[in-house]
């Protein structure tokens, strides 16, 4: 009987143009170039296909990058080399990401008939004047049109990515984004803060950084975010992604609970048999590589401490926060025994609460995250 849980990341790296806020690895390519980056992609999946006998795999997601800038053909023999390699779960949650412009009718049916069974677009903005600022090649109506075609072909879990803090942006115009999507009935939102990467012409451009929202604008927008989806019937279930009741992206939870995941494709990173290990990051390396599992064999595995961190740095961006008795079930010693002078100045402070079983942020320290998380670096 199989009981260990696996999830799987699939990068596709290739965007029609990189926007300019990304620092992703990404970049365009042509026809023959993402071939080979497919037959690659493919011998890696069936590198691990040993590894993943003792797996169910419990959720698939094809991130980028732009999946969708892949013909859907190519899309289709991805997933029919992942369901001959490995074993899913009934309820495998399959998510492919997908901008407005490159998201076809036939694209997205050719999606639902090969399994995948959640969409998640890229929209940013219905602002058109924001979405060319950032450098995307959709408008608005594209964004709307993508939206209602996945509805049209079967998709019911879809995810909208929207973004906040824009250069210029002001209240009224993300409060017009935010009523769209909410409009749209989309059952998940992910909602972002714009941060300015290094390497990014954002970052470059000091007119940029002058247009930006104060940090206290920012806040006033994420206030109005949690607010506003709240009032419309989301659940906020991490810091920036709110669900419709059954609709929380099952995928970003095993991250955010330091289960196991492997990651396929250039540059993917994994936890996997207790051990954290990227792949390669030169495109012209990957494509002729030979050995695919050479840096999970060479990784030392994940010390006891560090994933202490982790599992508090990262589940305590989830509005349930972590668990006394998990924590003790994945390291056999008492939360508060490890942790104890943190708890006590994250209570003094109100930035941390203990409710029964649940050590969880509150409000003050979902503001100060960054801050309160780091009381728990050991």
């Amino acid at each position: 009987m199989i009981n260990k849980k696996v999830s799987l990341y699939i990068h596709i790296p290739f965007c029609e143009r990189k926007c300019n806020y990304c620092d992703f690895l990404s970049f365009q390519g042509t026809m023959e170039r993402k071939e080979a980056y497919l037959s690659c992609l493919l011998r890696e999946i069936q590198s691990w296909q040993q590894e993943l006998k003792e797996y169910q795999v419990e959720s698939i997601f094809i991130g980028g990058g732009t999946p969708s800038v892949l013909e859907a053909s190519q899309i289709t023999r991805l997933m029919e080399q992942i369901k001959e390699l490995c074993i899913l779960s009934p309820k495998c949650e399959i998510t492919i990401e997908c901008n407005p412009n490159s998201a076809t009718l036939d694209k997205l049916r050719a999606y639902k008939q090969c399994g995948i069974n959640r969409i998640s677009f890229g929209v940013q903005s219905f602002e058109d004047k924001e979405l060319k600022l950032l450098g995307r090649l959709h408008n608005k109506e594209q964004g709307i049109q993508a939206i209602e075609a996945a509805k049209e072909v079967g998709f019911t879990n879809i995810n909208v990515d929207i973004m906040m803090a824009l250069p210029e942006q002001n209240l009224k115009s993300y409060e017009n984004t935010l009523n769209q999507v909410i409009n749209l009935k989309v059952p998940h939102i992910s909602a972002y803060s714009l941060i300015l990467e290094p390497g990014t012409p954002f970052y470059e451009k000091e007119e940029i950084k002058k247009l930006l929202p104060t940090q206290e604008e920012e806040r006033a927008l994420y206030y109005f975010t949690r607010d506003r989806l709240q009032e419309a019937g989301y659940h906020q279930y991490e810091i920036s992604n709110f669900a419709k009741e059954g609709f929380e992206c099952e995928h970003n939870k095993v991250y955010w609970q330091i289960g196991e995941y492997l990651g396929i494709g250039l540059g993917a990173s994994s936890y996997f048999k207790n051990k954290r290990f990227s792949q390669e990051t030169d495109m012209t390396a990957y494509i002729t590589k030979k050995e695919f599992k050479k840096a999970f064999l060479e990784a030392s595995e994940v010390t006891k401490q560090a994933t202490m961190e982790e599992f508090m740095f990262l589940g305590l961006r989830m509005n349930e926060g972590v668990s006394k008795e998990v924590f003790f079930h994945k390291f056999q010693v008492e939360l508060e025994q490890v942790y104890k002078e943190s708890l006590q100045k994250g209570q003094r402070e109100k930035t941390i609460e203990v409710l029964g079983d649940k050590v969880r942020l509150t409000p003050l320290g979902q503001d100060v995250s960054n801050y309160v998380l780091s009381d728990f670096l050991l």
